[in-house]
């Protein structure tokens, strides 16, 4: 084709193309050339055609190829047949570029519109009409894509994309595929996006959306960062476009609605149209540009506080309709709060509508003010804090490493206000720093301490401890003995460790901060032993537990245990002692002073009574117990309420408590039977005169547990209501599904259980009847099993054994294992069925199920007469 020239003429403009002036004899370079600028279609697209369609570029061809050069007028329904009309290479050509024009006018062309999923044929259709090849959906994201596939209407299939250049398989269309190989072959990646930026003549528009926006000297720059460089076209082809008006730089997603500030070839999204409005933008007038175009700019952060005056270098923070200059980097990062410290842009004549307020720090950095010695911690609410001592900041993880030197116009607006001392409050709360870690207090325990207010901003740069809030402050200096009390606004040494436990239990929470921290504070009087207020006091050799505005002697029995969760003892006068109420010797059964809760108190944790019936029960008595204020009554660990399960302490075995005895439990299974098959049941030491006052019953054994005495040779089924049933043989243990083993026990273990009949091949749980065969109980009809003897169980002996869900059998049909004979059991005997036509006959005219029994259950039962016949 390179060496191919024909005689040309000229085509008449119209509203696709501008016209094409015929030089005479052209070479099919500038046939194309020419066809392409006429109809603002790039020609490398011309040039890929020519190939696809007929191999024109890489091979030579013949004369009646170059007729049907682009297939224009060569439809796929007209038997390989072209319309005579359009022959020739040059007319191909230009009516193809000029049709390729033409598919953007919607008024002639509906498939496959832009932005939309269509479904695409793989293959032709037959003649019929049949498509056996089917299709598939196609989302069509621009104008250039829509018009191969309305040019040639079949996408490459599987098959056809699997084998590249090569062929794929009978439902294989090769047109576009081979278009998309050949222009990425030829010319590179075809997800350019500069067929959005066209030109006609000076003029510079970007195409979106079927619209087409003029860009203007102040929006043409950051749209070529994104978009490219523009191609030329004819005016007829822009004119296909809807004019959209001038471009902004504020521009909105068409299907979401978003809009962004596009600077620097990214794009910045608003907030909302509030903001976009103080950035001299309107959510009505802004630019709008489709969904693929929106998404083709790189996103970058939203528009937010951080702003510049155009293109100078000062970063400004823009809040409350004010411009404030950020005095640094780490003022910036400060204000960004651990997100992205990016600025934008903001045009010099918006910036202006604005004021230019304060000048903002770090709010966790210090700062000097020139010609002073004094160091301030500054804040967003304007004013400076002074530093009396690097302790102070040390303490609350601020750096004092250094004071950055401030000239005094950058603290125009500024009030020096009060001295950070050892709280603070943020967010209403108060905290006392330690290590860089801010500790929280109530503000009960730090009443008559200053307390400085810091702004959000310095608090967000703070390590706030997320501890409960402490009701007391103990506090110590780092590398100092003393530990004090924060009490009115003052620090009161605590005489004694035995002291801190006695105000704050055995693990008391001390905050230790910078020895500076200490310094400051005021000092007031040495606590002493009467001052704390012990728990546990001693008077002479007296021992008392002091609670709940009473006094209650300690004896040696107890004493160890109430020290253990109270605290050591501390020495009182007598007359201190004498202040309270005499509450008696303390004895087990505590009661909380404020709730009312009665416990038991031992091995240091409390087990809470449900009421004063099971107090009595427990050998206590309400109104008799010791009174505990609510502050030491929560210092005893909880564990669970008293319960059915005891011991006595003296041993190891376990007890439950049931109709006014207490049972044995003879093993952890049986204790997760008596806990309703629970693992882990609770248990309590009853004290001594308690559980001798109840006398000892039966032990419980596990459901479907085999015992024997040990004098006896008999074995039995113990049930849980205190029955035992006779095991004629290990065979029934089978039957049933129990293991054949036993537990052999005293005699006194069985003496209170009372034998009720042995062990059946019947057995009956609730109001369901079941026969046992191998391992398993299956439900059968109580009229099945009149006559025999049947096994009565309780609940839990029942839950223990394995049962079908079968629907009961109305016939009972058995057979020894190992045995051919068959028996119908019938009214409290077995009747052996003689031949395989009765046991039809008796089943309704099909096998009935049999039950398989061991033989030797089988040759116990009684036997009636045969059937037969």
């Amino acid at each position: 084709m390179k060496d191919y020239s024909q005689g040309t003429y000229s085509f008449p403009g119209d509203r696709y193309c501008s016209g094409y002036n015929s030089s005479g004899t052209e070479s099919a370079a500038r046939m194309i050339w020419l066809s392409a600028q006429a109809c603002g279609i790039s020609p490398q697209v011309l040039l890929v055609t020519l190939q696809k369609e007929q191999s024109l570029v890489t091979q030579r061809q013949t004369p009646v190829t170059y007729q049907r050069a682009m297939g224009y007028g060569c439809p796929d329904n007209a038997g390989g047949q072209c319309d005579p009309n359009f022959a020739g290479f040059h007319v191909q050509v230009y009516y193809a570029a000029r049709q390729f024009v033409r598919y953007g006018d919607s008024s002639l062309f509906k498939a496959y519109p832009v932005g939309q999923v269509s479904n695409i044929l793989f293959f032709p259709p037959n003649k019929d009409g049949s498509n056996p090849c089917g299709s598939s959906p196609v989302r069509i994201a621009n104008q250039a894509t829509r018009n191969l596939y309305i040019y040639t209407p079949y996408q490459p299939n599987a098959a056809s994309l699997a084998a590249g250049w090569g062929t794929g398989d009978g439902c294989s269309a090769y047109g576009n595929r081979n278009f998309y190989n050949y222009f990425t072959d030829w010319f590179g990646s075809t997800q350019s996006s500069v067929t959005a930026m066209v030109s006609v003549g000076a003029d510079i528009y970007f195409l979106t959306g079927g619209t087409r926006i003029h860009l203007t000297a102040e929006s043409w720059p950051e749209f070529y960062k994104v978009f490219g460089w523009p191609v030329s076209v004819s005016r007829q082809y822009l004119n296909l476009h809807a004019d959209a008006g001038d471009a902004s730089l504020f521009v909105r997603n068409s299907s979401t609605g978003d809009i962004s500030l596009i600077q620097d070839g990214r794009r910045h999204r608003f907030e909302s149209c509030a903001e976009l409005a103080s950035w001299g933008g309107s959510c009505s007038n802004s630019t709008v540009i489709a969904a693929a175009h929106y998404e083709a700019i790189p996103a970058s952060v939203e528009v937010g506080q951080l702003v510049r005056n155009g293109t100078a270098g000062t970063v400004y923070w823009f809040r409350d309709g004010r411009m404030h200059p950020l005095y640094n980097w780490d003022a910036l990062l400060s204000v960004a709060a651990g997100a992205n410290p990016t600025s934008v842009k903001m045009t010099p004549s918006v910036f202006a509508r604005y004021p230019i307020a304060e000048t903002k720090f770090a709010t966790d950095k210090l700062i000097r003010p020139a010609g002073e010695d004094r160091v301030y911690l500054p804040t967003w609410d304007n004013r400076l804090i002074y530093i009396p001592t690097y302790d102070v900041t040390n303490g609350l993880g601020i750096s004092s490493s250094t004071a950055l030197n401030v000239p005094g116009s950058a603290l125009a607006g500024y009030q020096r206000s009060g001295t950070l001392g050892m709280l603070v409050e943020c967010g209403g709360v108060r905290y006392i720093g330690s290590g860089g870690t801010l500790i929280p207090v109530t503000a009960a325990s730090v009443d008559g301490f200053d307390v400085t207010r810091l702004d959000d901003g310095a608090c967000s740069r703070l390590n706030l401890s997320g501890d409960q809030p402490a009701d007391r402050v103990f506090v110590k200096g780092a590398g100092l003995g003393e530990i004090y009390l924060a009490s009115a606004g003052t620090l009161r040494r605590v005489p004694s460790m035995a002291a801190l436990y006695a105000l704050d239990g055995p693990r008391p929470r001390v905050v230790t901060v910078e020895p500076g921290v200490v310094a400051m504070q005021r000092k007031g009087a040495d606590l002493s032993n009467e001052d704390v207020s012990p728990a546990i006091a001693r008077a002479g050799d007296d021992f008392y537990l002091i609670s709940g505005g009473r006094r209650a002697h300690l004896t040696l029995a107890n004493y160890q245990q109430f020290i253990a969760v109270l605290g050591p003892a501390l020495t009182v006068s007598r007359a201190y002692v004498d202040r309270f109420a005499d509450g008696g010797v303390a004895g087990p059964y505590l009661r909380d002073a404020s709730t009312g809760e009665i416990a038991l108190f031992q091995n240091g944790t409390r087990a809470r009574f449900d009421s004063c019936a099971e107090v009595a029960a427990w050998g206590g008595s309400c109104g008799a117990e010791t009174a505990l204020s609510t502050v030491h009554f929560a210092r005893i660990p909880a564990v669970a309420e008293v319960g059915r399960f005891v011991s006595s302490g003296s041993g190891p075995t376990v007890y439950l408590i049931e109709n006014g005895q207490l049972l044995p439990i003879h093993n952890p299974a049986a204790m997760r039977a008596a806990n309703n098959g629970v693992d882990g049941g609770a248990v309590t030491i009853m004290p001594a005169a308690a559980f001798a006052r109840y006398p000892i019953g039966r032990t419980l054994f596990a459901p479907a547990t085999l015992v024997k005495s040990a004098t006896g040779a008999a074995v039995y089924l113990a049930t849980w209501d205190g029955r035992l049933l006779h095991l004629p043989s290990f065979d029934y243990a089978g039957a049933w599904g129990m293991s054949r083993s036993f537990v052999t026990v005293p005699d006194s273990a069985l003496r209170q259980y009372r034998s009720d009949g042995a062990v059946s091949l019947f057995v009956s749980c609730g109001d369901q009847t079941l026969v046992a065969s191998a391992g398993t109980l299956r439900p059968v009809s109580s009229a099945a099993a009149a006559g025999f003897s049947i096994s009565v169980l309780e609940e839990r002996t029942c839950a223990a054994l394995t049962r079908t869900s079968f629907s009961p059998l109305a016939q009972v049909f058995l057979q020894g294992e190992g045995r051919g004979e068959i028996y119908l059991a019938q009214s409290g005997a077995l009747r052996h069925v003689t031949d395989f036509a009765t046991l039809l006959r008796l089943g309704g005219g099909a096998l009935p199920a049999i039950t398989l029994s061991p033989a030797s259950i089988i040759d116990t039962m009684p036997k009636g007469s045969p059937i037969a016949g």
